[in-house]
């Protein structure tokens, strides 16, 4: 079964400009249901696109980026 959380001890100390770049990908998602979509296809390209040493930042970066409303 393959790991679905990125290797945080292989990440890069700094990250480089095409890595703030893809940060700017993912919105904040505040729950709404039609935006669900919208948020997993930008948090799918932004790992495709993120050079894999900074994974562990992009994932880290994401999961700040979910804002649950109640």
């Amino acid at each position: 079964m393959p790991n679905l959380y990125p290797d945080l001890e292989a990440e890069a100390a700094s990250p480089d400009s095409n890595t703030l770049k893809t940060l700017n990908l993912v919105v904040p998602f505040k729950d709404k249901k039609r935006g669900v979509l919208a948020f997993i296809a930008n948090v799918d390209t932004a790992f495709e696109v993120i050079d894999p040493r900074n994974e562990g930042t992009l994932f880290k970066f994401v999961l700040t980026r979910i804002v649950i409303c109640m």
